[in-house]
């Protein structure tokens, strides 16, 4: 794992809990069990949540988590809540920058 994946990671459990509730998710979950039953398409969970989310909404992709909720240094800092692990977070945003330039 990446400090990058790691970071989305937190990301979306940070996103999950201001957003949706543990009875959403669980209401969620039991809803697909029982339309899976009656679908002849297999389609994962994943997949209905990528499309649909909840109520509509859902965290960023990786992609664009990168590209912007990654770039914003007091965000990560307090997702990651750990010297060490920012220390490593801004190595590869560094990396990230300089690639970038290239």
């Amino acid at each position: 794992m990446t400090i990058s994946e790691l970071c989305y990671e937190l990301y979306k459990i940070n996103w999950m809990k201001d957003h949706v509730s543990v009875q959403e998710q669980m209401d969620s979950l039991k809803n697909y069990y029982e339309d899976s039953k009656m679908d002849t398409v297999p389609t994962t969970y994943q997949q209905i949540l990528e499309e649909f989310g909840y109520r509509g909404e859902m965290y960023v992709c990786f992609k664009e988590f990168l590209e912007n909720e990654y770039q914003v240094k007091e965000f990560i800092k307090k997702l990651l809540g750990n010297n060490n692990l920012f220390k490593d977070y801004e190595a590869d945003l560094a990396d990230m920058k300089k690639n970038s330039d290239n």
